[in-house]
């Protein structure tokens, strides 16, 4: 757990994530990119589960609390207990808690006086008790009734694309050339082996394919030993952050996490796959990105992807141009919510 000495008269912000050893990443992601708009403001600390090796060592610059080293979540109620214990002694000013697990119990149990909470959700599914509430879901706004109800009388909603979390990093491509360059990107805890005979087929196609292997990943050795016989294949492994690299490509594979907004700002041509609950989303909302290529976890095998895969590189440039009429996405929605939630 750790104890914190206070060097300087800034508030405290505590982030509260389910961040552990194989889950979490993306919530660590998008609260790290609110950190880098408020850091020279708030003294920042991150209660997490446990830390990933990895994140120590890339982001030693942060303070980290860890509440679950030698057991694992339960319950709300022990690690409300936990929670409270590891900052007591620092009064925070603001919560902001980024965790599926957590409802109003939890919520309730965590509001010291002046404190404000602020939770971001993607799933809508649960009792919240917040001061602001955050959901950059597209066309969320239709829900406001159902959101309104599941939280308290007086919490703030900042709701839709206009707050979108998304990298001051990226930057838009607009040169295409014949070899494309492709990025396959699937997450940090993704199975290769339920692409294997898919992707030897997208090597024949001769293409620079640029291969994200995530912190938990699994069965990727396969790909591995491909990248020393084919100059073609590039690999990040264990790269938290990939939005520099990203903005070069010309197609992207993977699934449909916050990738469907980063895309949408670059218009990259992308193929999603939904792998988990919270990246399922309507078909005509994607649209609204300028997304057209919308699939199910389950289509991963099939061979017709490489078909469709084929189709999308032949018409690419058509397929770029109609994300020119989309401006939901922009790079200062980060801003917008900072200022929303009057950090």
């Amino acid at each position: 757990m750790g104890i914190y000495k206070k060097i300087n008269n800034k508030k405290y912000l505590i982030f509260r994530i389910s961040l552990e050893k194989k889950s979490g990443l993306g919530h660590f992601i998008r609260c790290f990119k609110i950190f880098q708009e408020v850091k020279k403001k708030y003294n920042c600390i991150f209660v997490v589960d446990r830390v990933p090796k990895i994140l120590k060592n890339k982001y030693n610059n942060i303070t980290f609390f860890e509440i679950y080293r030698n057991n694992i979540f339960t319950s709300q109620n022990s690690d409300i207990k936990k929670f409270l214990t590891v900052t007591k002694n620092l009064k925070p000013h603001i919560l902001i808690v980024d965790d599926y697990r957590l409802n109003s119990f939890w919520h309730k149990k965590a509001r010291i006086k002046s404190l404000k909470i602020i939770v971001i959700d993607d799933l809508s599914n649960r009792y919240m008790y917040c001061d602001y509430y955050i959901n950059y879901k597209i066309n969320i706004e239709k829900r406001y009734n159902q959101i309104k109800k599941i939280n308290k009388r007086n919490t703030k909603f900042i709701l839709g694309t206009n707050y979108t979390i998304i990298s001051k990093d990226l930057k838009r491509k607009s040169i295409s050339k014949s070899k494309k360059n492709i990025i396959i990107n699937f997450g940090n805890s993704f199975n290769f082996a339920k692409i294997k005979k898919n992707f030897k087929e997208l090597l024949k196609l001769n293409h620079n394919i640029y291969v994200c292997i995530g912190v938990f990943a699994s069965n990727y050795e396969f790909i591995i030993n491909l990248s020393k016989k084919n100059k073609n294949i590039k690999i990040l492994h264990n790269k938290i952050s990939i939005d520099k690299i990203t903005s070069k490509m010309d197609l992207f594979i993977g699934s449909a996490g916050n990738a469907i907004y980063e895309n949408s700002y670059l218009r990259l041509p992308s193929i999603f796959f939904s792998l988990t609950n919270n990246q399922e989303n309507e078909v005509n909302d994607l649209k609204i990105l300028g997304h057209q290529f919308f699939l199910k976890g389950n289509e991963l095998t099939n061979y017709r992807i490489i078909v469709l895969i084929k189709l999308v590189i032949k018409n690419i440039d058509k397929i770029k141009r109609s994300y020119q009429n989309i401006n939901k996405i922009k790079k200062l929605n980060i801003k917008n919510l900072v200022k929303e939630i009057k950090l």
